[in-house]
């Protein structure tokens, strides 16, 4: 129970990390918007080649916790693009496709890791 509830405390303050980055990013007017969307996109994808990574290295609760991570990253950059950002191909069904996307990816990644975390975090996306 130790390591699992520190490796998703880890988790939470990585998301928290890149959120609050991208907050600060945005007040200062460093990077474009576009910019700000890719940039947390590929975050998100290298957060779940890392967890698959650190399942290979026999790190399986840390690599489920980054795995879950990568999964809400990609929700929420998702979210950011329609609503905050308002790009136009958010705006219809390419969003929708690209939420089951990340959703089905979830899905299989909880299967085959039997990870239950990433299962939950794809059912509440």
């Amino acid at each position: 129970m130790g390591v699992r509830l520190f490796a998703y405390a880890g988790g939470l303050m990585l998301l928290l990390a890149v959120g609050y980055f991208l907050i600060y990013s945005i007040d200062h007017g460093w990077i474009p918007r576009a910019a700000r969307a890719a940039m947390a996109f590929l975050a998100g994808a290298g957060l779940l080649v890392g967890g698959l990574w650190s399942i290979r290295r026999s790190f399986v609760t840390t690599g489920q916790s980054l795995v879950g991570t990568g999964i809400v990253v990609l929700y929420t950059v998702t979210a950011a693009c329609r609503h905050y950002y308002g790009f136009p191909f958010f705006q219809g069904p390419a969003a929708a496709a690209l939420l089951i996307l990340i959703t089905a990816t979830a899905f299989l990644l909880s299967v085959r890791l039997d990870a239950q975390a990433v299962a939950i975090i794809g059912l509440l996306g």
